[in-house]
């Protein structure tokens, strides 16, 4: 291998920063159904190349088709074989990678990685892809946290830190009762979510395996993989906190597609002799260890099974995606590591001998991206062969060795840094249904996230100024189903929708302004519009100071829409944005002078606020029809009050709004044409 690593500097020397030299366009159906007959289907790749200091729109390759082919001297004739699907343009940084043949459509997970962002600021975006025609759309967002990118900060610190820890792992399709299921690994509330293939109706997610463990605040979800019709996820005991009980390790965790039937089917202590040894999870990494190697923090991302049941198991180094330039130094990769069936529901890893001979540039040159070969017992793995060079490697799973349809091993691309999953785009010319599970009945799925649906838009950021009115009523003072009162959970959903957006200035000093609202018998505004972070989140700690009878609705508004007026402190070229949140009924609204009901004046100020062009959000916090007179929320008037019934929700439980309110700091800034998101349903 060291010819080709000298070819491979040669080759970056001479050509970045360049553009891809890999073919644009989708793949056809006949086309997906020969490669894969003859044995040597086309697979998909996601590769990371934009970086945080570049144009967005840089136009690297974000996911690339690709098949084994001969090797040629020529690393451009080579990557000139491949189809670029989908550019960071459109995408930004992704990872995950699940394929719905039916369609011939591929999802892709937004990844946070500390060098490459999430396109539109959205780290829990999924994008669907047309494989025929390359046509990339923002297909739905995930409350994932709050990007962490510090542009001025290219490594460590604020970036590193939300490594494995903001945005999404995995993802797959299951069948679940006969209907095809997108299941997603969300890393920031380390939760398991699904959505209908392919209207992205949300079905609630469940937790880990590894919740009810003492290590479980240590607990690191991510790869996922479907076999036989149950669903695996591999989660990693970080030891972030050394004090909990627990050990570095792997746990392989198996359920049906609902969650349902959950249990623990492999652990794999991280003792095993390597170079560098696996190490717990920190941020605080310097160039010296990564020179030494002696620093490899393990992600389980990756999850494959062979054709009798045997499974392999991917893993990458946490390392890599937190060091940013280090990546230049050696590369401390991951590893694959075969584990055989030990019964019907118990794996046992091997790992010393090592089985795959993933020793190219260094020792370990495994990303942890890994997909089995469709007819064959073969995997394909994603391996680095230099900072700058991303390779498939097509191995046979008996030996462990190279094997593939052509040489068995193909370059993905000579100018991004890394990549993430590997997909198979196997088609067949008649498809085989999978098995349906046979799940045992759960109850129905919470949900906490609202959904950006089906649409074709640029990845490009907005400004607001926002007005957060907030009920005071002593209502708010019942408790949530974890038991905290309701204006707690408000309080902390905010503090979080001010994390989510940028109040700092950019380089061009555009930056978005919030003012805080509160209501009861009367309404005032706690802070006016800024962008003063600290004096923000004073504002929205003292609400429960001034908690006292009613709901005052119509009130609410006006100091809603006199925030957004105010002429010394309003940016012209911010979106004004009011977000209206209450838990009852109007209560001690004056209702009309000639005749009418309360309701009637609340909807006579909310038309002048929407006249003038502001946009209004409106989230109830209880039921219509709750028993309790005081859980009650007035949904037709909510949904007449917000500026269209897209733009309304409710929720019976307040816990759920820390996710609502993220996702919705998404929604107001991703400069997308207002009503395309799938608001306008419960939130059980």
């Amino acid at each position: 291998m060291a010819a080709v690593v000298l070819v491979v500097v040669a080759v970056l020397t001479a050509t970045r920063p360049g553009r891809t030299a890999t073919a644009q366009g989708g793949i056809s159906a006949r086309a997906l159904m020969d490669a894969t007959l003859a044995g040597n289907p086309y697979y998909a790749g996601t590769l990371w190349g934009c970086s945080i200091d570049e144009d967005p729109g840089c136009g690297l390759p974000a996911v690339v088709a690709f098949t084994d082919t001969p090797a040629d001297p020529d690393a451009f004739a080579v990557l000139a074989r491949h189809r670029t699907l989908s550019a960071s343009s459109a995408v930004g940084t992704v990872n995950g990678l699940a394929w719905d043949p039916a369609r011939r459509q591929l999802y892709a997970a937004a990844y946070h990685h500390a060098l490459h962002p999430a396109a539109g600021d959205a780290p829990g975006a999924l994008y669907r892809i047309d494989v025929g025609t390359g046509d990339a759309r923002r297909w739905a967002v995930l409350a994932a946290g709050a990007s962490r990118h510090d542009p001025a900060g290219r490594a460590l610190g604020h970036n590193a830190s939300g490594v494995g820890r903001v945005g999404l792992g995995d993802i797959e399709i299951a069948d679940e009762g006969g209907r095809p299921v997108l299941v997603a690994v969300n890393l920031f509330d380390r939760r398991i979510w699904r959505l209908t293939v392919p209207d992205a109706v949300p079905l609630g997610s469940f937790a880990h395996g590894a919740t009810g463990e003492p290590w479980a605040a240590n607990a690191r979800p991510f790869g996922l993989a479907v076999h036989d019709g149950w669903l695996y996820h591999a989660v990693v005991d970080s030891r972030e906190d050394p004090g909990l009980p627990g050990t570095l390790g792997v746990h392989v965790y198996r359920s049906r597609p609902d969650g349902s039937a959950m249990r623990e089917v492999l652990a794999l202590p991280l003792d095993y002799p390597r170079v560098p040894p696996w190490t717990p999870w920190t941020d605080a990494v310097d160039a010296a260890a990564v020179r030494e190697r002696r620093a490899s923090q393990p992600m389980a991302v990756g999850l494959a099974f062979r054709p009798d049941g045997d499974m392999v198991l991917g893993l990458r180094d946490r390392v890599d995606d937190i060091a940013g330039n280090w990546s230049y130094l050696p590369n401390l990769d991951g590893d694959l590591i075969p584990a055989a069936r030990a019964g019907p529901d118990r794996w046992v890893a091997r790992t010393d001998p090592e089985h795959y001979g993933d020793a190219f540039r260094f020792d370990e040159s495994a990303t942890g991206a890994v997909a089995a070969v469709p007819g064959r017992d073969g995997v394909v793995a994603g391996v680095r062969l230099w900072s700058h060079v991303r390779a498939a490697v097509w191995f046979d799973n008996r030996r462990g060795s190279i094997a593939g349809p052509a040489d068995g091993e193909e370059w993905l691309n000579l100018e991004t840094y890394d990549g993430g999953d590997i997909e198979a785009l196997a088609l067949y010319p008649t498809a085989t249904p999978a098995p349906a599970p046979t799940a045992s009945p759960a109850p129905p799925p919470r949900l906490h996230l609202p959904l950006t649906l089906n649409e074709r838009c640029p990845p490009r950021r907005r400004r607001v100024d926002v007005a957060l009115v907030v009920d005071a009523s002593t209502s708010m003072e019942r408790p949530t189903a974890a038991g905290r009162p309701k204006l707690a959970a408000v309080q902390e959903a905010a503090r979080l929708f001010l994390d989510q957006l940028h109040l700092a200035p950019d380089a061009d000093r555009r930056h978005d302004q919030v003012a805080i609202a509160g209501f009861n018998a009367s309404a005032w505004t706690a802070v006016a519009l800024t962008n003063d972070a600290a004096a923000l989140r004073g504002a929205v700690d003292g609400l429960a100071g001034r908690m006292a009878p009613g709901t005052r609705l119509d009130l609410a508004i006006e100091h809603g829409q006199a925030a957004l007026s105010d002429a010394g402190r309003r940016r012209a070229e911010n979106a004004p944005v009011m977000i209206l949140l209450t838990d009852g009924l109007p209560n001690g609204v004056p209702t009309p002078p000639s005749a009418g009901a309360q309701e009637d004046t609340v909807l006579a100020r909310a038309a002048r606020a929407k006249a003038v062009g502001m946009q209004i959000y409106a989230i109830g916090v209880g039921r219509p029809d709750a028993a309790d007179p005081a859980d009650r929320i007035h949904a037709g008037l909510l949904r007449a009050v917000a500026s269209s019934p897209a733009h309304y929700v409710d929720t019976p439980d307040a816990e759920a709004l820390a996710s609502i309110y993220q996702a919705l700091a998404v929604t107001i800034t991703d400069g997308c044409p207002a009503g395309r998101h799938n608001w306008g349903r419960r939130w059980p």
